[in-house]
């Protein structure tokens, strides 16, 4: 079983996420989704307080699952991320470092002038943190 409390106390002290609820997934369909036999999750979501897509954290109460790599290269094919806006990289790291973050690269600068990093979270899931454009606090994609 794994314990996705560590996960959701990284979202929230470093993104500044909030839980949005609980639930319990388990049935034949969660079963075909997993395929496992007999299935039972602990779902919790979180995400941003505007509303934004946020993410869910799975703990499998039954079965077994593959950890993912702490070994895989960033431009490694097996290699995925999910990728959020921020304020400032530089604030990220600082909450990051302060809840015992790795970080696979420090802060770069694009040639569009965006700021980014690679982090990654206590369960080893990678995040792409990228810099709003100053002056401009709203997501537009």
């Amino acid at each position: 079983m794994a314990d996705t409390s560590p996960n959701a106390a990284f979202l929230q002290n470093v993104f500044g996420w909030d839980v949005r609820g609980h639930s319990e997934n388990l049935g034949p369909e969660q079963d075909d989704l997993d395929d496992l036999d007999h299935a039972l999750v602990t779902v919790t979501g979180l995400g941003p307080a505007a509303g934004s897509p946020g993410i869910e954290l799975l703990d499998y109460h039954v079965g077994t699952r593959r950890s993912i790599s702490g070994h895989a290269a960033g431009h490694d094919v097996a290699t995925t991320y999910s990728v959020l806006k921020v304020n400032s990289v530089e604030r990220l790291r600082a909450d990051a470092e302060a809840n015992g973050a790795r970080f696979i690269s420090a802060a770069v600068t694009k040639r569009d002038g965006c700021r980014s990093m690679l982090v990654v979270g206590p369960d080893g899931h990678r995040f792409l943190a990228e810099e709003l454009p100053h002056g401009n606090p709203e997501i537009t994609e």
